[in-house]
């Protein structure tokens, strides 16, 4: 048989060429992209509904059908898994691509990919397969970077695997022998592990024993050989380590559900089909092509034109709340802290600040069933005096630092406590009369008090503990006023999709339903399969934005409808100890989401605010990579003026693009910020976080372009103008960049950090303009990452 393979064929599938209704299994990877009309896809005991635009990628090895839902147009994609395990380095190869349940910018870039495929399959000539076998590595680069994750490198957010090493060696050691006669005593005296113990810890690491491991991974050279070459079963069985062509066959039918002879003679007809497309479907095709090749051909942009009647605006855009996590309540008893908080809400607007470990015992001192809230008061007394409020998580959550997810900077801090249920009822009811009695009912209706999803109470259950605990919080703030806002549980945006939709299920059938549903969002996802769930990061430029939308999404098909959304936690890592935390980078990323996410959510809480939040354990430099907005020293970052740059802007809104808002006070004056955000390239996906250079920082950002922006306002008053422009960028501003300017010096002296603070703070300039025909033009360039805040103000004279 000896077919030509390709790591990437596609076919034509339409209305007059439907697929098999039967469920189905191949190796290959399977991708289908419906160019119009709809199509429902089973995979498993699931069903997809896909539309037009949207794609979805089938999983090697898994049960599958397409049911067409009538008027389809599609492409379908084989995908060789062998020659693609090839050239990524492995075979445990997972991926998680389906529009129709998921949100991620790459689905633009995917789109884009295949349809110059098609275009250049169908249009041009055949003459340059190099051209058409580059267009299938980009497609594939698409997918490998934003949908793909290694099982055996799979990172589990909070999840320390120090098995990872043994699970390596066991996997290589299989993939080295698998031709040969090997067995579990083998392989335990490789590992000088006995085999009882060897067979459980395979068994409970791999889901499956330590046989059906093994012959899984003969069995994906045996199909692969079953496919492309025209051996007998015979040779196939004894070439991949199957002692006969009957042990082959009995795997075979165990995972495949049917013989090899038969996959074999199923596989040669689906080549059959793809050689041999018909017609129809290929007109069909050329008419789409035509009426896409506009948007095929447009090019990226470096410039971009906003036009906007400076008249019409929306009212207030300006969320009334705006928190910023502190964590451990015990950090604002320090005057550094409490001087650096000060300076958040003079200068960014700031109403409330979320903090934790209220009962721990530097903060509330434990005699004998009782607590004693003196230090507590300390801290809620600065707080209420200097009119900020409280956001208060009430569970017992530990403060991590983190290298990486894997690693910890503070190990020992891992460790979860849980209070036991009758203890915990009488201290909440002395809290909350404390509370209520010390600073009175109107002021604590102003706070917010979150219970944390603390994994030993089991949320995900409808008999979980969280549940009891929640309603005790509830009952009691309630008895006192039935306006305290009482939220949760805390859930991780995109990596704990499937626990947040069970989370909504049973919450929606108890009688009582927080005020506020709070959820983390640190920029990774993860991909079910079976009863395992692995983590990534994500490179989608609008992680938040799309993960946010899939959340309300999931709420409203459940009917759990929650007065508000809080996001109480938000950043790109959850690394204390990655340098892009104190760049441009990041205060571009800060900003934009800020803005996308006005009138989405009702809280949007970044993390975090100081530095002092993770005390230099491990270093002493200026600056260690913590997320902060204020360094340990003092010293603003760039972030920290992203927010205020936000916070000087007015509050009525004209206009909002993808690379900032434009508003007005109502009364002749107009602000501009905007950003130059560049999403992470798929470099940053192969380094631990920590481990990044600064001088590498534009290595893990995807280009370094320059945006030309002109802003035209139309129907404005004609006069005089005076625009005041503040920018920081890798030239001007950045302490890190100025830093860098100086060496990086580890230690450095009080004067040389005063100069630091001095000088690290945005450039400024200034012009006057004069508008005579209703029409005031404002056009400048952002450096890339750089942010911006521009003031236009009517120069009022008498005439």
């Amino acid at each position: 048989m000896e077919n030509i393979r390709e790591i990437v064929q596609f076919n034509i599938i339409h209305e007059n060429n439907s697929e098999p209704r039967e469920q189905h299994y191949h190796q290959n990877l399977d991708m289908l992209y419906v160019l119009s009309g709809s199509v429902d896809v089973v995979i498993d005991d699931k069903e997809y509904h896909l539309k037009e635009e949207d794609m979805i990628l089938i999983n090697s090895n898994k049960r599958h059908k397409f049911e067409n839902s009538g008027n389809l147009l599609a492409i379908r994609f084989a995908i060789d898994y062998y020659l693609l395990s090839q050239t990524v380095g492995t075979t445990q190869m997972l991926f998680l691509c389906n529009s129709a349940v998921d949100k991620n910018s790459a689905y633009d870039k995917l789109r884009h990919q295949i349809k110059e495929i098609i275009r250049y399959y169908y249009t041009e000539t055949k003459g340059d397969k190099c051209y058409l076998q580059a267009l299938y590595y980009q497609m594939l680069h698409v997918l490998i970077a934003n949908f793909m994750v290694k099982t055996e490198e799979a990172k589990v957010l909070f999840d320390h695997n120090s098995d990872k090493e043994r699970i390596s060696e066991i996997q290589s050691y299989i993939q080295g022998h698998y031709q040969s006669p090997i067995s579990l005593n083998d392989l335990a005296e490789q590992m000088y592990l006995t085999p009882a113990y060897l067979s459980k810890y395979i068994k409970k690491k791999f889901g499956m024993t330590f046989i059906d491991y093994l012959n899984n991974i003969r069995l994906f050279h045996a199909v692969d050989e079953l496919v492309y070459t025209n051996k007998s079963l015979t040779h196939i069985a004894m070439d991949n380590g199957f002692c006969t062509s009957a042990a082959l066959n009995k795997s075979f039918k165990k995972v495949f559900n049917m013989s090899p002879g038969e996959y074999r003679k199923s596989a040669e007809k689906c080549v059959e089909k793809v050689a041999n497309e018909d017609e129809i479907g290929k007109q069909e095709i050329i008419s789409f092509i035509e009426n896409e090749s506009n948007k095929l051909k447009s090019g990226k942009s470096t410039q971009l034109l906003v036009e906007v009647d400076a008249s019409n605006y929306k009212k207030k855009y300006v969320d009334e709340t705006r928190v910023i996590n502190i964590g451990s309540i015990y950090m604002l008893l320090q005057q550094e802290a409490q001087e650096q908080l000060l300076e958040l809400k003079d200068k960014l607007g700031i109403t409330h600040v979320r903090v934790w470990n209220v009962f721990a015992s530097n903060t509330c001192i434990r005699e004998n069933d009782t607590y004693s809230f003196h230090k507590l008061d300390n801290v809620l007394d600065f707080l209420v005096d200097n009119d900020i409020k409280l956001y208060m998580e009430l569970g017992q959550k530990p403060t991590l630092l983190m290298y990486a997810p894997e690693r910890y900077i503070n190990p020992d801090s891992k460790e979860i406590k849980l209070f036991e249920y009758d203890f915990y009822k009488k201290l909440i009811k002395d809290l909350s009369i404390h509370l209520v009695n010390r600073y009175g009912i109107e002021e604590i209706e102003k706070w917010y008090f979150e219970f944390w999803n603390n994994p030993l109470l089991k949320i995900g259950e409808e008999t979980g503990e969280y549940y009891r605990y929640f309603d005790l919080i509830y009952k009691t703030f309630k008895n006192i006023s039935q306006d305290i806002n009482i939220g949760g549980p805390g859930l991780v945006l995109g990596y704990e999709k499937a626990l947040a939709e069970r989370v909504f299920a049973i919450w929606k059938k108890r009688e009582i339903w927080p005020d506020f549903i709070s959820f983390g969002s640190f920029q990774y996802i993860s991909f079910a399969d079976g009863q395992f769930i692995y983590g990534k990061k994500s490179l989608d430029k609008d992680y938040v934005k799309n993960q946010v939308s899939v959340m309300k999404q999931s709420m409203a098909d459940i009917g759990f409808n929650v007065k508000e959304f809080h996001l109480d936690e938000w950043n790109y890592t959850v690394s204390n100890r990655n340098v892009i935390s104190d760049s441009c980078e990041h205060a571009a990323y800060i900003m934009k989401n800020y803005i996308d996410m006005i009138g989405n959510v009702d809280v949007m809480c970044y993390w975090h605010g100081l530095d002092l939040y993770a005390e230099y354990y491990d270093t002493n430099s200026l600056l260690s990579g913590d997320a902060g907005l204020i360094s340990r020293d003092g010293i603003k970052k760039p972030s920290f003026y992203a927010v205020e740059f936000l916070n000087r802007s007015y509050c009525n809104e004209i206009c909002r693009n993808d690379n900032g808002i434009i508003s007005t006070n109502g009364r002749g004056s107009y602000s501009i910020v905007c950003h130059n955000f560049k999403p992470l390239s798929e470099s940053y996906l192969d380094i631990e976080e920590d481990l990044i250079q600064i001088k590498d920082i534009e290595h893990y950002i995807q280009d370094t372009e320059d945006l030309g922006m002109k802003c035209v306002l139309n129907n404005v008053q004609n006069g005089n103008y005076q625009i005041k422009t503040y920018y920081i960028n890798p030239e001007y501003g950045s302490v890190q960049d100025m830093w860098k300017r100086l060496g990086l010096a580890e230690s450095m002296e009080s004067e040389e950090i005063q100069f630091i603070k001095k000088h690290a703070n945005p450039n400024m300039e200034m012009q006057q303009v004069e508008v005579s025909d209703n029409r005031l033009e404002v056009e400048f360039n952002l450096k890339a990452t750089e942010i911006r805040f521009i003031e236009i103000k009517y120069q009022f004279k008498y005439e």
